[in-house]
C-alpha cells in the first residue's frame, strides 16, 4: 500500500496544491421554529480529512448542504480561505462533490465523465486532456478511458466519481456517504483508496458518513453531531478514549455505561462509585463538573476469567452470548437482572473459551473506569 500511495503521489507530482482552510462561524439553519442546525462554529485545517458522523437528523447532512450551497443558512458565515461562501451559487464555489450514487453519465465514457466539469468551464482541449490523463493516473484507470460506467465495477465507478470531483482542482472536496452502496470488502478497499487519493492531491475533504469505523479509519479529526449540534470534535483516538459525555461514549464504539447512584472521594485522587445495581466501582480522578455523570468502561479494557485477588474492580456474571468475528471474541455477560456487560478480546490471546451459561469474573483497572458527563 505504501508503494501504491507513493506512486500516485508521484503521478500527481507538481500538480499537488494546498487544500482550503474552512471556518464555520455561527452557522445556523432554521425551518420555522425548528433548528436543523444550531449555531455551529468549527475550523477545518488545510489538507485535513475531516469527517462528520451522527445519527439520522443530527444535522450532518444539513451542514454539508449549506457548505455546498444547496441549503441557504439562516445565519452565520462559511469562510473558505477567508472567502465567505454564503450567498454564492453552488457552481461558483469551486467545491467538488462525491455523491452516494456516483451520478455518472451512462452514455459517456470514463474520460468523458471525468472531463465533464472541464467542458462546463470551457477549458481548452489540450489542458482538459492533460488534466483527464493526470486524474486517470491518480485513480489507476489509465487503461479504461474509453469504457462506459456499465462496464465498470462498483469500485471503479467510485474512482471515476472521485476523479471527476477533483479534475478541476476544487479548493474543497465534499463527500456524502460515498461508500454506503458497496459491500463490506469493497467498502474497506475503497476507504484505503479514498485516503490515498486525498493524500496524493493534498486536498481538504469533508466526509459525511454513518459508519463509525469508516470515519475512524480515514480521518484526521471527526465531528460527532447530535440534535443539530456538534457534541465533540477530536481525533478518532481522542474521541474514543476521552469522550465528553454519554452520547459520544455510546455513539463511537461500544461502551459499558453504569448509572451512578452515589459517589465519594477516595485516597490517591480516586472516586468510589456506587452504581444503580449496587456495584461499588473505583475510578481514577474526579467526576466531571455538572449536574450528573455516568461511569464508562470500554469492552476491550475488561478481562474475563477466574477471580483475581486484589483486583481494583471485579464483578461476577453469567455468559449470555458469544460471537467470534475477524479473530475477536465478543462476550455478553449478565451481571444483574437489568444489566449485561460487553467484553471483547483477541481470540489468540485467550487462555480458553468460555461457553454460554458459564459463570465468569470480570476485572479491570480503576484507570479504565471513565467518569463522563451525562449531557
Amino acid at each position: 500500500m505504501n508503494k501504491e500511495i507513493t506512486g500516485r503521489e508521484a503521478t500527481a507530482g507538481s500538480q499537488r496544491r494546498r487544500g482550503a482552510r474552512v471556518v464555520y462561524d455561527g452557522v445556523t439553519k432554521q425551518y420555522g421554529n425548528l433548528y436543523a442546525l444550531h449555531p455551529t462554529s468549527l475550523e477545518i485545517e488545510s489538507g485535513e480529512f475531516f469527517s462528520i458522523i451522527g445519527p439520522s437528523g443530527s444535522g450532518k447532512t444539513t451542514l454539508l448542504g449549506v457548505t455546498a450551497g444547496f441549503i441557504p443558512p439562516t445565519d452565520g458565515q462559511i469562510l473558505v480561505d477567508g472567502r465567505d461562501l454564503v450567498g454564492i451559487p453552488p457552481f461558483q464555489r469551486n467545491i467538488g462533490m462525491v455523491f452516494q450514487n456516483y451520478s455518472l453519465f451512462p452514455h459517456m465514457t470514463v474520460a468523458q465523465n471525468i472531463g465533464f466539469p472541464l467542458r462546463m468551464r470551457k477549458l481548452g482541449r489540450a489542458e482538459a486532456d492533460e488534466r483527464i490523463k493526470r486524474m486517470l493516473g491518480v485513480v489507476r484507470l489509465g487503461g479504461m478511458a474509453d469504457r462506459y460506467p456499465a462496464q465498470l465495477s462498483g469500485g471503479q465507478q467510485q474512482r471515476v466519481a472521485l476523479a471527476r470531483a477533483a479534475v478541476y482542482d476544487p479548493v474543497l472536496l465534499l463527500m456524502d456517504e460515498p461508500l454506503s452502496a458497496l459491500d463490506k470488502n469493497l467498502r474497506e478497499e475503497m476507504q484505503r483508496e479514498i485516503k490515498a487519493f486525498q493524500q496524493a492531491l493534498g486536498a481538504t475533504v469533508i466526509y459525511v458518513t454513518h459508519d463509525q469505523y469508516e470515519a475512524s479509519s480515514m480521518s484526521h479529526r471527526i465531528a460527532i453531531m447530535n440534535g443539530g449540534r456538534v457534541a465533540q470534535i477530536g481525533s478518532p483516538r481522542e474521541l474514543y478514549e476521552n469522550p465528553r459525555n454519554r452520547f459520544v461514549a455510546s455513539f463511537l464504539g461500544e461502551a459499558n455505561l453504569f448509572e451512578v447512584r452515589r459517589h465519594e472521594p477516595a485516597p490517591g485522587n480516586r472516586t468510589l462509585v456506587e452504581t444503580g445495581q449496587g456495584f461499588r466501582i473505583q475510578a481514577a480522578g474526579s467526576p466531571p463538573p455538572g449536574k450528573g455523570f455516568v461511569l464508562c468502561v470500554r469492552p476491550e479494557r475488561i478481562s474475563v476469567g477466574e477471580a483475581k485477588s486484589g483486583a481494583a474492580n471485579q464483578l461476577t456474571g453469567t455468559v449470555s452470548d458469544v460471537v467470534y468475528s475477524s479473530g475477536t471474541a465478543h462476550y455478553r455477560i449478565r451481571v444483574a437482572p437489568d444489566m449485561e456487560i460487553n467484553q471483547k478480546i483477541q481470540a489468540g490471546s485467550m487462555a480458553r473459551q468460555f461457553e454460554i451459561g458459564e459463570t465468569v469474573h470480570l476485572t479491570w483497572d480503576e484507570s479504565d473506569s471513565q467518569l463522563i458527563a451525562e449531557e
